[in-house]
Formats: structure tokens, sequence, C-alpha cells
């Protein structure tokens, strides 16, 4: 993630913390939230203005394949998450908890995931 300030650019270390390829990440509507997606399997929920984690990587236990695509909801509450296994889920953005999912509709991995914007 980069820093666009008073014409600097800062390099962050957001991806870092991952223990593999970040291979999405995505702003929430409101600006105040980043979520990565990464090979390892897991989620994660940053502050963009601090870096610091919000939440706890989550996913793991619901993809059996590398992550391929995060997104907020349009009302910032859901987050959903396709992978490699083919599958997509739908967690709540503040806990991390699952809502939906996993669900198998896709016979190869899923490349990207996005949500109608009246959510």
């Amino acid at each position: 993630m980069w820093h666009v300030g008073d014409d600097t650019l800062i390099a962050s270390d957001l991806v870092a913390t991952h223990e593999d390829t970040v291979y999405s990440a995505s702003f929430s509507y409101d600006g105040k939230r980043v979520v990565s997606g990464c090979a390892d399997r897991t989620i994660r929920v940053w502050d963009p203005h601090t870096l610091s984690l919000l939440l706890d990587p989550f996913g793991s236990h619901t993809h059996t394949g590398e992550i391929n695509s995060v997104t907020f909801s349009p009302n910032d509450t859901l987050i959903a998450s396709g992978s490699d296994d083919g599958t997509i889920c739908v967690f709540d953005s503040y806990t991390g908890n699952l809502l939906l999912g996993p669900l198998s509709a896709h016979p190869h991995r899923v490349w990207s995931v996005v949500f109608s914007p009246d959510a």
C-alpha cells in the first residue's frame, strides 16, 4: 500500500504481515478500513491511516485455496472473498464471522468478487 500525501510517495509495510503473496486489497467505501486477501488463505482488515490490524486474520477455516479476491459491500458491513478452491464466502466485516458459504458454484478458481450497488 502506498500513501500519497504532500507530494511524497511512502511505502508501507502492510503486506509484510502476510506470510505469502497478497492477491487482493480493497478500501471500504467510507475509507476507514482496508481488507486484504492472501495466498496463505487469510483475510485481514486494517486501518489505512495507522496501518494497525483491526481484525485478526480470518478465512483460513473456510477456504482451502488461496484467496484471490476480497471486497467490501457498499454499506461496509460485509466482506466477500473468492478462492482458488472455487468457493465464495461472505463475512461480517466487523467480527470476521462467516455469514454465508462457502458457496461452491464454480468448478474452477474464483478470480473476482463484487457486490451489487444496492448490496
